[in-house]
């Protein structure tokens, strides 16, 4: 005789069904993150609107209240998201404090620049340093992959505003970045920074970009061919396509420039650089071919010895600031 439904049977109208369980689950864990995105923008637009209309109107201190609330509010909107909310809290979360730092930098710039008269470049080192040591608390609060982003961008700009402020007229401006991002891709190497992986990514992306800045010397050119030269190898060595890429733009960016300055419109330029491009296409196409077995034999990021990373990463420190300070 056939069983009929109860309401404690999973038949049952009133109870849904494990995948449909699954889809319901998801579905309001999505809710709440979508009406966070959604009243972060209404506030960025209404303080864009009040910006627009009063903001000339107001008061130094009313401006750094205007900010500071602004600021304060989504960095306590991000810290009252319940664990309950799952992955899609931990999203919210990073983009609401994301957003925090860069209002904290402007509350920063605001406080240097208009309400202690600050001039261009000390108010560009307050502003960075300040609004790095909000990332950074904030990323070690909650280590995700936008916090560690944040606090990284933030440190490379500290880093570059301290080159100038030493010397307005400095053409290594970016060694100040370059030096940020291979003390961050070392330390994780070292297994001083979590995950290694995201780390180590992220501070080949920052040394690339401060290698390019840095190109504006022989010895920046060099500095960012190595660098994104080392990146390759690395790559190669680890099978990992996206460092792959970071290496590879860094030399179609720097390359070109230094073949320029260096060799003019020779046939050796043209040579030059169709010779690296070969050259990167061939490790793309190894890696394809030897990337099936990589989960088995891919090599650990960080794998390196902490107390090597550690000394390593004070003696780029000490060689970025002599370098800075015999270009005064």
């Amino acid at each position: 005789m056939p069983t009929t439904p109860t309401l404690s049977s999973p038949l049952h109208d009133g109870e849904p069904r494990g995948g449909e369980a699954r889809h319901v689950g998801a579905r309001s864990s999505l809710v709440p993150e979508a009406l966070g995105y959604l009243g972060g923008v209404v506030v960025v637009v209404g303080a864009a609107l009040l910006a627009d209309q009063f903001w000339s109107d107001l008061a130094t201190s009313w401006r750094l209240v205007v900010v500071g609330l602004v600021a304060a509010s989504l960095t306590a909107a991000g810290a009252l998201v319940p664990p309950a909310a799952g992955p899609a809290g931990v999203r919210l979360r990073a983009v609401l404090w994301a957003a925090s730092v860069a209002l904290t930098a402007v509350f920063l710039a605001v406080l240097a620049r208009q309400a202690l008269d600050l001039a261009e470049r000390p108010t560009a080192v307050l502003t960075a340093a300040g609004a790095a040591a909000s990332a950074v608390v904030l990323w070690r609060i909650r280590p995700t992959i936008l916090q560690q982003a944040a606090a990284l961008a933030a440190l490379a700009a500290t880093a570059a505003s301290v080159v100038f402020l030493a010397d307005p007229d400095s053409r290594v401006g970016g060694f100040g970045p370059w030096a940020v991002g291979v003390v961050w891709l070392l330390l994780a190497r070292g297994g001083l920074l979590r995950p290694p992986r995201t780390a180590f990514s992220l501070g080949a992306v920052a040394a690339v970009v401060g290698g390019v800045f840095a190109a504006e010397t022989d010895a920046g050119t060099v500095l960012a061919l190595v660098t994104a030269g080392a990146l390759v190898l690395l790559a190669l060595r680890l099978r990992d396509v996206p460092v792959l890429g970071v290496g590879a733009a860094g030399v179609l960016l720097v390359l070109p420039m230094a073949v320029q300055d260096w060799f003019g419109g020779s046939l050796a330029a043209a040579l030059v650089l169709i010779v690296s491009g070969v050259g990167l296409i061939g490790a793309g196409v190894w890696i394809a071919n030897t990337g099936r077995d990589a989960g088995a034999r891919r090599r650990r990021y960080d794998e390196g010895d902490p107390r090597v990373a550690v000394a390593v990463s004070v003696v780029v420190l000490v060689a970025v600031a002599l370098v800075v300070g015999a270009t005064r």
